[in-house]
């Protein structure tokens, strides 16, 4: 059925075209603004999660720049160790001095025999076979002396006997194993060392 909009009185005329007119933003909405806005709501997730990444980077390179920073500290402080490795007359200065600390313990050093180095890692170490003569309470004073060296040095592969029969500030024989550790390559050659000690 034809519906002559002309017919109808004035007021029904100006309220379909207020209805009309108030539909319009609606239509608008549902046709054209709300797909745009569901496209914008995804562009911001993205977004969002593209400025999550990035600062999951920065934090990233923060930390790569600290670790890189920690390991050129590491790097100097290994060029410095290296710097203070033993060489040949800090070799001999510290046997002298192991010498030293036996006698004032009340021990003698019959025998100082040197070790091959170790060829496992990056530092190495020089070694010498200790044969000394003395009591168990020098012996422990010797430990001791050696412990507050400035250089660090190892005692290890202690073997203590009994010495039969046993004599005025002599009842041990012992031998142990001290080692002092460098880097690899600063390694002294011709170590002294491999004499008796004929004391």
């Amino acid at each position: 059925m034809e519906t002559d909009f002309t017919r109808l009185p004035r007021y029904a005329r100006i309220g379909l075209a207020a209805m009309l007119v108030a539909s319009l933003p609606l239509g608008l909405r549902l046709s054209w603004l709300e797909p745009r806005m569901r496209d914008l709501d995804a562009k911001r997730a993205a977004l969002a999660g593209r400025e999550a990444e990035l600062a999951e980077a920065r934090g990233e390179r923060a930390r790569l720049a600290r670790a890189r920073d920690g390991v050129d500290e590491l790097g100097s402080r290994i060029e410095r160790l290296g710097a203070v490795g033993p060489g040949q007359d800090d070799v001999s200065a510290l046997l002298r001095r192991l010498e030293v600390l036996a006698l004032e313990s009340d021990l003698t050093i019959r025998a100082l025999r040197p070790r091959p180095p170790s060829p496992e890692g990056p530092p190495t170490a020089w070694s010498y076979r200790l044969h000394l003569d003395g009591t168990y309470e020098g012996l422990t004073r010797f430990f001791r002396r050696v412990g507050g060296l400035s250089r660090i040095v190892a005692i290890d592969d202690v073997a203590i006997r009994a010495v039969d029969p046993p004599g005025p500030g002599r009842t041990i024989a012992a031998e142990c194993t001290a080692s002092a550790f460098v880097l690899r390559g600063a390694y002294p050659r011709d170590l002294p060392g491999g004499e008796e000690a004929g004391r």
